[in-house]
């Protein structure tokens, strides 16, 4: 016997939602069925003044309840979201001392350099982007969920790029894989959140190269779950991080160096060159025509 369309798709649905979800949904639903059957009660079953008194106080307290709860959800959203921008400058704001630490933080110093760690940002700049992929000479490679929902803005850039034969390549998210859909829990959006954002990247890159007719941009799917943000142009990388609750692009950032100048791998600079290989490397690559 199979499921009705209906019943799917609420199953679906349901299954999307955490725990925390699960319960002001269940509750919310269980105090709307006590009202309901309170008022039937008071409206069509004879009752005493005494009892009809009481439903109406019960009424007005139920009613203010669930105008509490819808309040405190949203109040422990935005609680959890200032947490989170709190621990995200701690964390900049640590590394920063330790960076410019001049007596104890020397020698870390000098491990963050071999590290190929060169600079901390308290969150991604898109006009910083623009800037690195103006200047760059021989690539530009992202590995990223999405771009940014303005990606039309990068048309000038992005043709100057590969004007010069600089090699672009981009890796976004398959927006048909279950990971897109865990993302967008993780971002506690609706499960096409990510998919939609990811489409209309693509159809803009079709749209840009239609009227630019690209030579040097290549666009790829990726169906894995990244734990990093990459942007790297020629021998400079800037990855973040996917935390819950917070697009990459607002948590902190580091610099890296890929090569030092001897011409030999930072480890930091390694792994990173190497990760955007192995996940490039089984993409699928996505036809811009």
């Amino acid at each position: 016997m199979s499921i009705p369309d209906s019943l799917r798709k609420i199953i679906e649905w349901w299954q999307l939602l955490n725990w925390k979800q699960a319960t002001y949904y269940l509750l919310t639903v269980l105090i709307i069925i006590v009202i309901i059957v309170l008022l039937l009660v008071y409206f069509f079953i004879g009752t005493s003044e005494l009892i009809r008194g009481i439903i109406t106080n019960l009424l007005s307290s139920i009613v203010g309840f669930l105008i509490s709860l819808l309040f405190y959800r949203k109040i422990i959203e935005i609680e959890s979201q200032e947490r989170d921008k709190k621990l995200l400058s701690a964390i900049h704001n640590e590394i920063q001392k330790i960076l410019s630490s001049n007596q104890k933080g020397f020698k870390t110093l000098e491990s963050l350099k071999e590290m190929g760690i060169t600079e901390t940002l308290k969150e991604f700049s898109f006009e910083d982007l623009k800037q690195r992929i103006h200047n760059a000479k021989e690539r530009v490679l992202i590995l990223e969920n999405w771009i940014c929902q303005n990606l039309y803005e990068f048309k000038k850039v992005l043709q100057q790029a590969d004007s010069k034969g600089v090699q672009i390549q981009i890796l976004l998210i398959s927006p048909d894989s279950p990971f897109a859909i865990q993302r967008a829990r993780d971002l506690h959006q609706s499960k096409d959140y990510v998919a939609n954002l990811v489409r209309g990247n693509t159809n803009i890159l079709k749209r840009l190269d239609q009227e630019i007719n690209f030579n040097n941009l290549e666009l790829r799917y990726f169906n894995c779950l990244p734990f990093l943000q990459i942007f790297i142009i020629d021998n400079t990388a800037v990855i973040g991080f996917y935390l819950q609750n917070t697009e990459s692009h607002n948590a902190p950032q580091l610099e890296i160096v890929i090569k030092d100048k001897t011409g030999d791998f930072t480890v930091f600079g390694e792994r990173i060159e190497k990760h955007f290989e192995s996940i490039w490397k089984n993409a699928d690559r996505i036809s811009l025509n």
